[in-house]
C-alpha cells in the first residue's frame, strides 16, 4: 500500500525588511495626506465664517427695508433700557434680564455673549446665535481670553447705536455711496475682561474705531500716511481675515504685511498701544509697517468722508 504524505502547509510571515517598506510607505502616504486634510479644514471654516458674514449683512439689509432706512446700531450697549444696537454686551443688558445658568467662565462667555445677541436688534432679521463666532476663532478653547463673539462693527455706521455718536457716523444706508467697497464688520481680536454675573468674560467692547491720530478727511483723500492700528485686525484663517459688505457680498483678505500678522496674532493687553507703533512705513518685526493692508481697512471703513 501506497501512502500518501500530504506536506505540512505553511504560512510564510512578512520579513523585517518588508515591513520596514511598508511602514515607510504609510509615512509617506499620512506625510502627502496631511497638509490636504488640513487645508480642507482651514476651508471648510472660512467658508463657515464667510457664511456667518453672509447672515449678518443680509440681517443688516433687512433691518434697513424695516426701519425707514436706518442703520442698526453698531454698538453693544442700551439706551432707557432698551436694546440699541445689533448685540448686546454682557454687562449692558437690560435691568431684569434672566441669566441662563452657566458652568464655568467659558461656558458663559458663550451663552452670555448668545443671549446677548438675541436681545439685541439684529436677532429678529438673522435668528442664528452662532453667526457671532468665527469657527476658525479657537480663542474660546483657551485657559484666559477665550473670548467668543469674533466680529466687530465699523464705527463710521454706528450713528443709530449709540447716545454720543462719532461726528463722522453715517445714518442710513443710502449715505453709503460705495456699498460695494465699504465693509461692516471686521474680525477683531482684542477683548478685555468684564465680570458679569459672578464670572469673567472675555469681550470686544463696542465698535471697531480707528485712532483719534488718524486724519479720516485725508484718508477719503487716499491719503494713508496718517493711519495706524488701534481696534486692530484679526487672523483667524492663517493670516487671513473674512470681511462683508454693504451691497452684501462676501471677501476673504490676506495679510500682506508682516507687521499686520504681527500684530492681529498678538495676544498680550497692550496689543491696542503697540498697534499704535506702526503705520504705513515702520513698525512691526521688519519695521516696515503695514503699507498694503492699512490703505485696505481705513479704504474700506464707511465715514461721511468716504461714504
Amino acid at each position: 500500500m501506497k501512502h500518501q504524505i500530504r506536506e505540512r502547509e505553511t504560512t510564510r510571515a512578512f520579513t523585517l525588511i518588508e515591513l520596514v517598506v511598508v511602514v515607510a510607505v504609510i509615512v509617506v502616504l499620512f506625510t502627502l495626506l496631511t497638509p490636504a486634510l488640513a487645508g480642507n479644514k482651514l476651508r471648510s471654516r472660512t467658508a463657515g465664517c464667510m457664511d456667518n458674514q453672509r447672515q449678518l449683512a443680509l440681517g443688516w439689509r433687512l433691518f434697513a427695508d424695516d426701519n425707514n432706512d436706518r442703520i442698526v446700531g453698531m454698538g453693544d450697549g442700551i439706551t432707557n433700557n432698551q436694546p440699541a444696537n445689533w448685540r448686546i454686551r454682557p454687562g449692558n443688558f437690560p435691568v431684569g434680564t434672566v441669566y441662563p445658568v452657566a458652568t464655568n467662565s467659558q461656558d458663559a462667555n458663550i451663552k452670555y455673549d448668545e443671549l446677548g445677541y438675541r436681545i439685541g436688534l439684529l436677532y429678529r432679521y438673522a435668528q442664528n446665535v452662532k453667526i457671532l463666532h468665527c469657527p476658525g476663532d479657537t480663542r474660546i478653547r483657551q485657559l484666559t481670553r477665550y473670548a467668543y463673539t469674533s466680529y466687530s462693527g465699523a464705527n463710521g455706521l454706528s450713528g443709530n447705536g449709540t447716545t454720543s455718536p462719532p461726528s463722522y457716523a453715517l445714518d442710513e444706508t443710502t449715505d453709503i455711496l460705495h456699498p460695494a467697497e465699504r465693509w461692516l464688520w471686521i474680525e477683531e481680536d482684542d477683548p478685555r475682561p468684564t465680570s458679569v454675573n459672578g464670572f469673567t468674560v472675555w469681550e470686544l467692547l463696542g465698535t471697531w474705531t480707528p485712532n483719534g491720530a488718524v486724519d479720516l478727511q485725508q484718508v477719503a483723500q487716499g491719503n494713508y500716511t496718517s493711519c495706524i492700528w488701534w481696534d486692530g485686525p484679526a487672523a483667524f484663517h492663517f493670516n487671513s481675515a473674512v470681511f462683508n459688505y454693504a451691497d452684501g457680498h462676501v471677501d476673504v483678505r490676506r495679510w500682506i504685511d508682516d507687521a499686520t500678522v504681527f500684530i492681529a496674532t498678538y495676544t498680550n493687553s497692550d496689543k491696542a498701544g503697540l498697534g499704535t507703533t506702526i503705520n504705513t512705513t515702520s513698525g512691526g518685526p521688519s519695521g516696515q509697517g503695514s503699507p498694503n493692508d492699512l490703505p485696505f481697512v481705513f479704504g474700506g471703513f464707511a465715514t461721511s468722508f468716504n461714504p
